[in-house]
């Protein structure tokens, strides 16, 4: 993973189909929401992703924290919380885990 200095208002693709782009926490939220995402929040107490049937996974974003975690007041916000296991895992391994099971179920 990478870190990348990024500017505002500027979209930049790092490499196929991964972008980085400087915005707020609540402009990405209503952004997805207005393209009709389910957005799930991982959270170590959420249901397991392998409980999730598979059109539960179409047309969806993972929000992930870093070590400081996501605001509270923004976690409240989200009903869809879901878990990789009882671990605690880096950002970058947790996008690794994810793949893995969406790559299990050939989505």
């Amino acid at each position: 993973m990478w870190l990348v200095k990024c500017s505002e208002k500027r979209k930049t693709e790092v490499f196929p189909g991964c972008f980085i782009e400087k915005k707020s926490f609540s402009r990405l939220i209503k952004e997805f929401k207005n393209k009709e995402k389910k957005i799930y929040v991982l959270d170590v107490k959420g249901e397991s992703i392998r409980k999730l049937k598979e059109k539960d996974l179409q047309n969806c974003v993972f929000i992930i924290g870093d070590h400081e975690g996501l605001p509270k007041k923004e976690i409240k916000r989200f009903k869809n919380k879901i878990s990789i296991g009882k671990k605690i895992y880096f950002a970058s391994q947790t996008f690794v885990i994810i793949h893995n099971e969406l790559d299990v179920r050939e989505m």
